[in-house]
C-alpha cells in the first residue's frame, strides 16, 4: 500500500495528488490488460478447439482448484472473472520466478535486468502478434456448419488483433507512466 510520506521540499498535497493519479492510471491500465488477457484466451480456446476438437481436455484446470474451486470440478463454467483468477495466479508464480532470477542475476553474477518500456512494447506486440498468425492459420482448418465458410474469422480476427495491440501497448504505456509520477 502506498505510504503518504512527506518528502523534503514536496508538501502532503502534492504526494497525495500523485498517489490518487497512480492509482487512477494504473486501475485504468488493468481495464486495458483485463482486455487483451480476454481476448489472447479467447483465441488460443479457438485454436485449441481447431487443433483437437473433442480431445480437448481441460483436466489441467484442476491443479488450480486452490485458486477457485470450481476448477476442480469436472464440468464448469468458465467466465471472465474466472480466467482473471487463472491469470492472476499464473503471472504471480512467473513473476516470482523472475524475481528469483533478477535476485540470482544480482547477487551471483552482479548483473541487472533493464527493459525499456519500448522493448516492452515490442514483447507486448510480438506475442500477440504470435498468437493471431496461429490464429490466422487455423482458420482454413476450422470445423463450420454445412454452407457456412470460415473466412469472415479473418476478418473477425484481424479487428480484434488491431484493438489487442493497442489494448496491449496502453497498458505498458500507463503503467510505465504510473512508475515515473509515483518516483517523480
Amino acid at each position: 500500500m502506498a505510504e503518504l510520506v512527506e518528502t523534503p521540499g514536496e508538501n502532503f498535497f502534492i504526494t497525495a495528488v500523485k498517489i490518487i493519479i497512480n492509482y487512477g492510471l494504473r486501475f485504468i491500465s488493468y481495464m486495458f490488460l483485463t482486455f487483451s488477457v480476454a481476448v489472447i484466451v479467447a483465441i488460443l480456446l479457438v485454436i485449441a478447439t481447431t487443433a483437437f476438437g473433442d480431445s480437448l481436455s481441460f483436466e489441467f484446470l484442476k491443479h488450480f482448484a486452490f485458486v477457485n474451486p470450481i476448477f476442480g470440478q469436472e464440468s464448469m463454467s468458465l467466465g471472465l472473472k474466472e480466467v482473471m483468477q487463472l491469470y492472476l495466479a499464473l503471472s504471480l508464480g512467473m513473476s516470482i520466478l523472475v524475481e528469483i532470477l533478477k535476485f540470482i542475476l544480482k547477487k551471483v553474477f552482479k548483473k541487472e535486468i533493464i527493459i525499456s518500456i519500448k522493448r516492452k512494447i515490442v514483447y507486448g506486440m510480438i506475442f500477440v502478434s504470435i498468437v493471431f498468425i496461429a490464429a490466422f492459420i487455423s482458420v482454413p482448418f476450422m470445423n463450420m456448419a454445412e454452407g457456412e465458410t470460415s473466412s469472415g474469422f479473418y476478418v473477425v480476427f484481424a479487428i480484434f488483433y488491431v484493438l489487442t495491440l493497442i489494448s496491449t501497448t496502453a497498458y505498458i504505456g500507463m503503467n510505465e507512466l504510473a512508475k515515473k509520477i509515483s518516483a517523480a
